[in-house]
């Protein structure tokens, strides 16, 4: 969540979701997570997310993207002295906007899910601008390996392979056909009970935003 000295804007990533929380008993033991609960996305409802400047003057919204995607898991950015904001999406795109207005102004398909926040830096007077773009599990965007430095002079097209899209909503069966196959090779769980319930094996922890 970068701030701009220029524009007084702070730029904040956001999730849009409903959760399901469950609370059972687990008992403490030293050196495991202790958690006492777990959480779900609720099934058939939206995950989508924003993009938002605030005006740190005001605390009023200065303007604002509303992303098809979830934002809050990731998407970090990094806003510049010459009036540019980076960012990347879970879709892969990377994407500059102007800092003061939020227009886009270019974008560049990096062929992952573009979820780190990009860095600034400068080589013998001449600056870049890169971004490590591969995936993340809370934004379920699409896993890979690549970094892309770009600058000025810079020749390279972006990436042929579009990934796919994370989703936009939380379907009943595909989540408990992944929770089964999850289970079957987690020791000490089973398909009853609590959700993410310990077993005697001690307390594996709530398995993260879904």
């Amino acid at each position: 969540m970068p701030y701009s000295p220029d524009t007084g804007y702070f730029y904040v990533p956001g999730s849009i979701r409903t959760s399901v929380f469950e609370r059972f008993p687990r008992q403490y033991r030293r050196g495991h997570v202790y958690t006492s609960g777990s959480q779900e996305a609720a099934v058939h409802t939206p995950l989508a997310g924003t993009f938002t400047a605030i005006d740190s003057n005001t605390n009023k919204i200065s303007w604002q993207h509303k992303m098809p995607y979830r934002m809050g898991g990731g998407s970090g950015s990094s806003v510049t002295a010459g009036g540019l904001l980076f960012r990347g999406e879970p879709d892969g795109n990377f994407v500059a906007v102007d800092a003061v207005t939020g227009k886009l102004l270019w974008k560049f398909q990096t062929g992952f899910g573009a979820d780190a926040p990009p860095i600034v830096y400068e080589v013998d007077g001449e600056q870049y601008i890169a971004i490590a773009a591969g995936g993340n599990s809370i934004q379920r965007s699409a896993t890979g390996d690549a970094v892309w430095s770009f600058s000025l002079k810079g020749e390279l097209g972006p990436a042929w392979w579009p990934p796919t899209p994370p989703p936009t909503g939380l379907d009943l069966g595909l989540y408990w056909r992944i929770r089964s196959a999850l289970l079957s090779i987690w020791p000490g769980n089973g398909p009853e009970g609590h959700l993410g319930e310990p077993s005697e094996q001690g307390a594996h922890g709530d398995r993260g935003d879904r």
